[in-house]
């Protein structure tokens, strides 16, 4: 069904509007969910079509408008918004939203590109690559929650931040992240810990920090995440950050890391306090070299 309005595909080509794609796409969002409904989705969009109207901001809208609904009656439209989501996401690399491509495919295509690291294929062979990717699962896209959904999509997959592209879905991210961790394992075990890696973390058993997330399969081949040091009230605890071995200051120094020590137990000499004085001291690393910053959280003392 169309009215007549012309929109503009992701490839630059001008159809006609087909409202009908557009509410299959709503009712298989809305599909299995209890307590929504796909004609509520629509209504609460308020499209406005125009000639020349992008699929990209309809799409948009879309989510937009599932999202407005999620209250505590109609919790379910927050599956509802993420997958209207994931099919942006699907839809914007791969033009469709079922039928991927396989992981191998998928390498090939990012590493030419230099937005994966190219030693994935000198670490592992052919037949390991295949052999992992049977055990992706790409329904598991659907246990996202909009909100979570959201966050993967902006901060976490491979994406292009000057185009705001994106270079691959979350359960090739999560798959990626599982055979860089384990590259330099036994070979023998290696596929193992891969595949129950991800497992835990694709069906969100196991959470990971910002920078494995983000960077570890990138060129960047970014590990170390920040570390919190808690010191007590002795002078051993206090000197500790400063005894690291130069291997344990490098690894930890490495942008964007950083080393913060936790110093609230620490009390001044000579002094009864009522309260404790909590304030953490901050040792950052950049290319810029070392920043040293006192942030207090607290600033009331009272002395007897």
């Amino acid at each position: 069904m169309t009215n007549g309005t012309k929109v503009q595909k992701r490839d630059g080509r001008i159809e006609s509007l087909d409202l009908d794609k557009m509410h299959l796409m709503v009712e298989e969002a809305c599909d299995g969910l209890a307590g929504v409904s796909a004609s509520q989705v629509e209504i609460q969009s308020g499209i406005q079509f125009y000639d020349g109207i992008t699929t990209g901001e309809i799409q948009e809208i879309l989510i937009k408008s599932a999202s407005d609904l999620i209250d505590l009656d109609h919790v379910n439209y927050q599956f509802v918004a993420a997958r209207l989501l994931l099919f942006a996401v699907r839809k914007r690399l791969y033009g469709k939203t079922r039928d991927l491509p396989n992981l191998e495919q998928h390498i090939y295509n990012c590493t030419n590109i230099d937005v994966y690291d190219k030693d994935i294929f000198t670490k592992y062979s052919k037949e390991e690559i295949e052999k992992a990717n049977s055990y992706i699962d790409h329904t598991r896209d659907f246990l996202f929650t909009y909100a979570g959904l959201r966050q993967v999509v902006d901060k976490y997959l491979v994406q292009d931040r000057s185009g705001g592209g994106v270079y691959e879905t979350p359960q090739f991210m999560y798959i990626m992240i599982a055979l860089t961790i384990f590259a330099e394992y036994p070979k023998e075990k290696r596929l193992n810990y891969v595949r129950r890696y991800y497992d835990a973390i694709s069906r969100h058993k196991l959470n990971i920090p910002t920078p494995i997330m983000a960077g570890v399969r990138t060129p960047l081949r970014q590990f170390a995440s920040c570390v919190l040091v808690d010191i007590d009230d002795t002078l051993d605890s206090i000197f500790l950050p400063f005894i690291l071995s130069p291997f344990h200051m490098l690894l930890l120094l490495q942008p964007p890391t950083r080393i913060i020590c936790s110093c609230s137990t620490i009390a001044a000499s000579h002094s009864f306090l009522h309260f404790r004085l909590p304030f953490r001291f901050f040792c950052t690393c950049s290319l810029h070299g070392l920043r040293y910053m006192i942030r207090w959280c607290s600033s009331f003392l009272v002395f007897q």
